[in-house]
């Protein structure tokens, strides 16, 4: 039983880690990138058939990050993300 989870934990945090390294490498700060992952994660959750919507979010940079948390601080929702896509105003 041990093995049979040792793989799937392994490869999450192997994706985690690239992830993280991805928004390192755009600019985005050292917590902020640890943090985005929970929400690239949320993205592929809920958008599984967007995979370029899930790539523009996974490879943002500094400034559509923040963009991307005000937008969810002022009540923005996942699914509108899938619907009007990243660098639009979420249908306002």
């Amino acid at each position: 039983m041990k093995n049979l989870l040792k793989w799937p934990f392994g490869l999450l945090i192997v994706a985690y880690l690239a992830v993280t390294i991805v928004h390192l490498s755009n600019g985005i700060g050292f917590g902020r990138s640890l943090a985005g992952g929970v929400i690239d994660a949320r993205v592929a959750v809920t958008c599984p058939s967007n995979t370029g919507l899930l790539w523009d979010i996974v490879n943002r940079d500094a400034l559509q990050d923040f963009g991307l948390r005000a937008v969810f601080a002022f009540g923005g929702s996942y699914s509108d993300l899938c619907e009007f896509g990243l660098d639009s105003t979420f249908g306002s």
